[in-house]
């Protein structure tokens, strides 16, 4: 039986980031509320109808699946309890998934009319990012990882290069990688319909929409640095169809522009380079020519603090066998918070692990390559 674990993923995703939303919000009735969590309930009553093993009670289970239920039966005891009834292979898959273990996601008042988060919940939520486009990108990567080393590095700089893409784009990558059935899934878990209204980003290439007048768009540096009038805004040409969903576009796609660049530099330097070697144990790895090797690791936080954070646990990439890792960070980041490779490089225990502006890599690089000139 085909299972597919994205869409379970986001099920739950839904299901519990929904739960948060209808908390946060001021009007619990406002139907826009509950989109999300109506949004979860539907995908669960989608992967019921396919995987309830019991045919003969199909129809009054369906039934019986309602946001009402959802909220006082389900949500309430441990998420294994979703799926009894449900067909054993799938749920020998799910044990293999972080969320079945989980237990009730959220404790009702007695009346039943109000309800708080469990602390099992909100760990969910912050593992998650605290964002719901991040499933998304971690979907995304989950796939990834089971491509060969050579389409993995083909499919990551696909989604970098093609924040939005036409349907000829998509069949011209599938058509070249031999139609391979794990590419064209990955795509359509990657991409969603453009939709109605928007404008091409003249930062980052995605669509930028405006709201009350000001610019929304995947990344900060959008609204903050390319804020113009909407008559001056360049429309989606229409042979575009798709787009990155936001949570790949933020987390894949926008920071990987600055990995290319780094590739883009060695490659002017005619020096040898490899993108994200071992299925993106690091970002670049760059080898002189006696052998020794350098990797890179590229960032774009714009809070050095978070960074920092990041950076203290960062034990794969500071493990990595080379002479030299770096942390680059582009220049314009740099510049616009004080003492932020301090604050970086004050988390860093490593000697040999160093945080860098991306301008000062670059003199660092060409200067390695001088020696081995001299020599």
């Amino acid at each position: 039986m085909e299972f597919n674990m994205a869409e379970f993923e986001k099920m739950f995703a839904c299901i519990a980031f929904g739960l948060q939303s209808k908390l946060r919000a001021e009007d619990q009735e406002h139907y826009k509320t509950g989109l999300l969590f109506r949004q979860g309930v539907n995908l669960y009553s989608l992967l019921a109808l396919r995987y309830y093993s019991k045919e003969e009670m199909l129809d009054e289970y369906l039934n019986s699946i309602n946001e009402s239920k959802m909220i006082r039966v389900n949500c309430t005891n441990p998420v294994k309890e979703w799926f009894v009834g449900w067909n054993h292979e799938v749920v020998e898959r799910l044990e293999k998934l972080a969320f079945y273990h989980l237990g009730a996601l959220i404790i009702c008042s007695e009346k039943r009319n109000s309800y708080q988060l469990t602390g099992e919940c909100e760990d969910y939520l912050n593992a998650s990012e605290k964002d719901l486009s991040s499933i998304d990108e971690h979907i995304v990567f989950s796939e990834m990882k089971d491509l060969s080393q050579e389409y993995y590095v083909d499919m990551r700089r696909f989604l970098i290069e093609h924040p939005i893409i036409s349907t000829l784009d998509k069949k011209e990558f599938l058509i070249a990688h031999e139609n391979d059935d794990k590419c064209g899934k990955i795509i359509g878990y990657a991409y969603e319909p453009i939709p109605s209204d928007v404008y091409l980003c003249p930062n980052c290439g995605w669509t930028l929409s405006l709201i009350s007048q000001q610019p929304r768009c995947c990344h900060h540096d959008c609204a903050t640095k390319f804020f113009t009038l909407r008559e001056k805004l360049k429309p989606l040409e229409m042979k575009y169809e798709y787009r990155l969903k936001k949570g790949v576009m933020k987390y894949i796609s926008y920071p990987g522009r600055a990995e290319l660049e780094i590739k883009s530099f060695c490659d002017n330097l005619a020096l040898k380079n490899e993108l994200w070697p071992e299925h993106d144990l690091y970002d670049i790895k760059i080898t002189f020519s006696d052998g020794t090797s350098w990797g890179i690791d590229a960032k774009t936080y714009g809070n050095p603090y978070l960074l920092s954070q990041s950076i203290k646990t960062d034990f794969r990439f500071q493990s990595v066998r080379s002479e030299r890792r770096f942390y680059v960070i582009p220049d314009s980041i740099v510049e616009s918070k004080k003492d932020y490779l301090k604050i970086c490089n004050d988390a860093l225990d490593n000697r040999s692990v160093k945080c860098i502006s991306m301008g000062a890599f670059y003199k660092k690089l060409k200067k390695e390559i001088g020696k081995y000139v001299r020599n």
